[in-house]
């Protein structure tokens, strides 16, 4: 129902001029019934009263105009940010993605970071890592004494190509047991002792470790090299 200001007379929803004073009806002067209130909203989400027909809740709301529901003042301020626990809780693929990518970055910092300290570990710094002479021995006992020179090369003779390697494996079945004619070096340096394949054709052998070719490996006093199926001793002596 739409009250005149004027005489207070009730028109239906819809009448547009008084017929007692002729003054025009407003269409937000609506009297709602309290039966249809109380049967659409508890009586505590309802703020208005009939003293103050200018402040009268309207029965929809501007917020949902083609929803045809009655909304509550708790409804209309509903904050944005309340949604269902399951959404908010379940990661976004995006997320996951930038996870991942962190975790293989990760573990590819640590394979660096034991890599730079592997080989860290290949050079001994100290009184002991530059020995004064270095024995190579072959398994029957045979003797090679290092001293004096800073490089040595371990192969075989060839005159006809001038190659007269330091330790010469020739006399001991090296050519029967895959050492190559220029098969190794080894370095006496003020840091230590180091070994560089040379590009050998059967590979030269630390220890348990194949070398590879072209780069310098240190040594330590009972090492052991295997150049083919030839095996060599490595020991550290004070004095020649």
């Amino acid at each position: 129902m739409i009250r005149c200001e004027q005489c207070f007379y009730r028109y239906p929803a819809g009448t547009l001029f008084c017929d007692v004073c002729g003054a025009a009806l407003s269409p937000w002067n609506v009297e709602i019934d309290s039966a249809l209130l109380d049967a659409t909203f508890p009586s505590d989400d309802v703020q208005f009263t009939f003293d103050e027909p200018a402040h009268v809740s309207l029965p929809f709301s501007p917020y949902y105009p083609n929803s045809g529901r009655l909304v509550s003042d708790s409804d209309l301020f509903r904050s944005s940010s309340e949604e269902p626990s399951d959404r908010r809780s379940a990661p976004s693929a995006a997320a996951e993605t930038d996870q991942r990518h962190d975790q293989w970055r990760d573990e590819e910092d640590d394979e660096r970071q034991r890599e730079r300290q592997r080989r860290a570990e290949e050079i001994v710094v100290g009184m002991d890592a530059a020995p004064k002479c270095v024995w190579v021995i072959l398994t029957g006992g045979q003797t090679f004494e290092l001293a004096g020179k800073t490089q040595y090369l371990i192969g075989r003779r060839d005159p006809a190509n001038n190659v007269m390697p330091d330790i010469d494996l020739t006399n001991w079945y090296g050519a029967a047991k895959g050492v190559s004619r220029v098969h190794a070096s080894l370095y006496i340096t003020s840091i230590g002792v180091f070994v560089e394949d040379l590009e050998s054709r059967n590979e030269t052998m630390r220890n348990e470790d194949r070398l590879l070719p072209r780069q310098r490996y240190a040594l330590k006093d009972g090492d052991v090299l295997r150049l083919g199926q030839m095996v060599l001793h490595v020991q550290f002596a004070e004095e020649p």
